[in-house]
């Protein structure tokens, strides 16, 4: 029995990885939980009775952090280092030094010119971000703001405030947005853009032109 409980423990990291890593499937999800549940009721120590309760708390109040890796290919918690994305900011001075550093040869630019990342060739290993002087080299963290701008654009429209905070989303669209992040905003905007009035329809079709 120790050694079936065993295996089933190693089938269960096997599926965090693969979940963690962006390759997981929802049936993943589920086989996780049903081992988690087996091994909780099954195992004769009280060590293995224990052992799924942080799976299992996770999956009950997190159950949508581990979808947006599923579905999303991404991690909120910005903890999931094959999931990051590295973004080169307007801060960089084309000093070349994170050319130097990326063992994968993504990075692309002339001296005193702002630099890319191709992010399908990007090892996301941080040695870039590491490296650069300037700060100029940071993760997408669109996500992390979002839903505060999201509950603001719902909270705020139509008010008198709203006019003001299309100009920041104006900027904003502007910004290193992931492509979540840039079909919510156009979602959102694109209303506005067909049936606003005014500054309100300049503005919104504004901010779903940067986003195209």
């Amino acid at each position: 029995m120790d050694k079936y409980i065993g295996r089933l423990l190693d089938n269960r990291y096997e599926i965090l990885e693969r979940i963690t890593e962006g390759k997981g499937t929802m049936e993943d999800l589920d086989t996780l939980e049903e081992l988690a549940e087996h091994i909780k009721g099954n195992a004769l120590c009280g060590l293995g009775q224990t052992a799924p309760n942080p799976v299992l708390s996770t999956i009950k109040y997190f159950r949508d952090e581990y979808e947006a890796h599923i579905y999303e290919k991404r991690c909120p918690a910005h903890h999931c280092q094959k999931l990051l994305n590295y973004v080169i900011t307007g801060k960089c001075r084309g000093c070349t030094a994170c050319t130097k550093v990326c063992p994968a040869g993504a990075i692309s630019g002339t001296v005193k010119e702002q630099h890319k990342i191709d992010t399908t060739k990007c090892l996301k290993c941080g040695a870039c971000m590491e490296k650069c002087k300037f700060g100029a080299i940071s993760e997408q963290n669109s996500e992390r703001v979002w839903p505060l701008v999201d509950e603001g654009i719902q909270c705020w429209h139509g008010d008198l405030e709203f006019q003001d905070m299309l100009n920041s989303l104006v900027d904003f669209s502007t910004g290193h947005l992931s492509e979540p992040v840039k079909s919510e905003l156009a979602e959102r905007m694109l209303f506005d853009s067909k049936n606003g009035r005014g500054a309100l329809r300049r503005k919104a079709t504004t901010i779903v032109e940067n986003l195209s």
